[in-house]
């Protein structure tokens, strides 16, 4: 496996995980929070996640218009992160699958022109992005904080 290729994969993989201990501490009841009026709910948030995910997927197919954004979204929080698990699983194998050609193909991503591996990189710090937005929901929530990459007030050094 090329070293890029490889190296994708398992920061995804790394990052996934800790996106899914962050989204699964928050409360379901609390899913049509937001912290402000501009700001999205819980659940839009959660659903940005799905969504990128099928980003990625048309990335890998070669052209975001074909995407194919879920016609539906579950309602609760753990159909919510198993269509995301089942999505972030269907892009690591298409990854896994994809040689060369395909992962260094120029694509259209919103604009720019780029490498497919590349979009996968942006996705994947986008996802970033918003799972440290996420974390100030569950404080908001009063839901503990994970660690993330490190210790939080409610997962502190060496607990």
């Amino acid at each position: 496996m090329e070293p890029f290729k490889e190296q994708i994969m398992n920061f995804r993989k790394f990052e996934f995980a800790t996106t899914m201990k962050v989204l699964g501490a928050y409360p379901e009841d609390k899913l049509d929070m937001k912290p402000a009026e501009k700001s999205r709910t819980a659940r839009e948030l959660i659903v940005t996640f799905i969504r990128e995910e099928y980003v990625c997927r048309g990335a890998m197919r070669g052209d975001l218009r074909r995407a194919d954004s879920p016609q539906s979204i579950p309602d609760g929080l753990q159909d919510m992160l198993e269509m995301l698990n089942q999505i972030h699983n269907e892009v690591q194998e298409m990854i896994a699958q994809a040689g060369d050609q395909e992962l260094n193909r120029i694509i259209d991503f919103y604009g720019y022109q780029m490498r497919a591996i590349d979009a996968l990189m942006a996705e994947l710090h986008d996802q970033i992005h918003h799972r440290g937005q996420f974390s100030v929901y569950l404080r908001l929530a009063g839901a503990k904080v994970p660690s993330i990459y490190g210790p939080t007030a409610d997962e502190p050094m060496g607990k």
